[in-house]
């Protein structure tokens, strides 16, 4: 199984004498795209193709990939968006590939996310340097002293937390005078800089690229139809670009992949989770679900047990319509100021203490406190998640688990998309044949017209929540 993730996972790589050359890198200012074809009129469910040709910061043209982009289209007056395939042909050349889903106006945006050079760093530092996060564990005893220790592979004296369960495994450096099992608090304090001067050059925000025509035209398509019948023409976009989830339009998302209610009353949402039990369980992404739905669904009233917010576990009854939320972070590594150990719980552990049944509904996301570990420390919690799952499913078919895929962020070389990317495609191989729903947010956010956010913004947590609806209440 991990060769076979090793080869999905593969990227080109740069040739080594250009890896740390800052100006043989590519550039988004040099790079350009160009529609091919020539025209500018679509009809709905056409696909848009363009051609990217990569240039570095002399503005010659690259001879080799693995430059990391992204297209998408979208338009500000309609808020549309729709997201694209990127092609690479190992030449310095590309190919773009977006489906149009809506009748008017549309604006191309093909981004440079990392250069080539820059995925090499990312890449080698993700799995050369193991202690580039600063995790710091607290110990306390009654009648002592506290201490505070690193978290440190490789130091002489550590103490080693394994859980039974799962055998995932956790260390810090021992302290001086404390035993091991005195840790009570975990905080991350940062992050430690890898980079060298150069390096550092490689990492700026994802830039937008220019746009060339032969004829001088400006880059806005406009799509010509005669909107009748959008069955159909829901129908042709299908079968355009079948690996599409969905676009957006009037900021309602589209979904492709199911036929999704539209839930336009607060007082729908309650009647879909009549007598459910919703558990909600990684990181603080899936947390705004949690959020979200407690604001939004009449008659929801949070329960304050004094946990802590960012960890949980958090609470939220309808007493009326016997509906229960929860939301409880993963398990250790966890980047947070301070919190108790306590209050980690492993999700698979969390997964095996449920009942399950038809009216329960299980949400995971885990991905975003893991893209600063080596991918195979992720496939190894994630082969933990998948067991409890197999196992939940034997016991209580009738349970709906929804993995909720990574969504776009950041662009560091600690939590870059392209990690992010690489931990979401480990995740929906090894979820793959499972009776469970991956709810595609990596695409929701990337076709949104709104910039990149780890946390994304509630008009896309709120379809997000349609979508999970749609599944709970087909």
């Amino acid at each position: 199984e991990m060769d076979d993730l090793q080869q999905l996972l593969r990227w080109p790589s740069p040739p080594a004498m250009s890896s740390f050359n800052f100006e043989s890198s590519t550039s988004p200012v040099a790079t350009s795209y160009r529609l091919l074809g020539g025209t500018r009129n679509f009809t709905v469910g056409d696909t848009l193709h363009l051609t990217v040709q990569a240039r570095d910061h002399h503005g010659r043209d690259k001879r080799y990939g693995g430059d990391y982009f992204r297209i998408k289209v979208y338009s500000e007056k309609l808020r549309a968006g729709a997201f694209g395939s990127v092609l690479d042909h190992d030449n310095g050349s590309y190919t773009a590939s977006v489906v149009l889903p809506w009748p008017g106006e549309a604006l191309v945006d093909v981004k440079l996310v990392h250069s080539s050079e820059a995925v090499n760093i990312i890449s080698r530092l993700r799995d050369s340097v193991p202690n580039k996060i600063f995790f710091t564990g607290y110990f306390e005893k009654e009648g002592a002293t506290g201490e505070a220790t690193e978290w440190q592979r490789g130091a002489s004296k550590m103490c080693e937390y394994r859980d039974k369960a799962t055998g995932h495994m956790w260390f810090c450096k021992k302290p001086r005078t404390l035993p091991c099992d005195s840790l009570r608090f975990h905080s991350n304090r940062g992050f430690s800089n890898i980079l060298t001067k150069e390096e550092e050059r490689f990492f700026r925000n994802g830039n937008p690229l220019i746009c060339y025509s032969r004829a001088g035209n400006e880059c806005n398509m406009t799509i010509i139809v005669v909107r009748k019948y959008i069955y159909i023409e829901l129908q042709l976009i299908r079968h355009s670009m079948p690996s599409l989830s969905g676009f957006y339009l009037n900021d309602e998302w589209v979904s492709l992949s199911c036929r999704a209610r539209p839930f336009r009353a607060p007082q729908d949402l309650a009647t879909c989770l009549r007598g459910k039990r919703i558990y909600m369980y990684g990181d603080s992404t899936i947390r705004q679900w949690f959020l979200h739905l407690t604001a939004h669904v009449p008659d929801m009233q949070f329960i304050d047990i004094n946990a802590p917010t960012v960890l949980g576990p958090l609470m939220s009854v309808s007493v009326a319509a016997k509906t229960f939320l929860l939301f409880r972070s993963q398990g250790l590594p966890f980047l947070t100021q301070h919190g108790p150990v306590a209050a980690l719980h492993y999700v698979a552990n969390e997964i095996d203490g449920l009942t399950g049944g038809k009216d329960t509904v299980v949400g995971i996301s885990v991905w975003a406190h893991l893209t600063g570990f080596p991918v195979s420390f992720y496939v190894t919690r994630m082969r933990g998640i998948r067991a409890a799952v197999i196992r939940l499913l034997k016991r209580a078919p009738g349970t709906l688990v929804v993995f909720k895929s990574a969504n776009t962020s950041y662009h560091s070389v600690y939590q870059s998309d392209w990690l992010s990317l690489q931990l979401d495609l480990v995740m929906r191989r090894l979820m793959a044949g499972l009776p469970v729903v991956i709810l595609d947010a990596w695409e929701m956010t990337a076709a949104h017209r709104l910039p990149d956010n780890m946390h994304p913004e509630p008009i896309i947590i709120h379809n997000e929540i349609k979508l999970l609806l749609a599944y709970v209440c087909p």
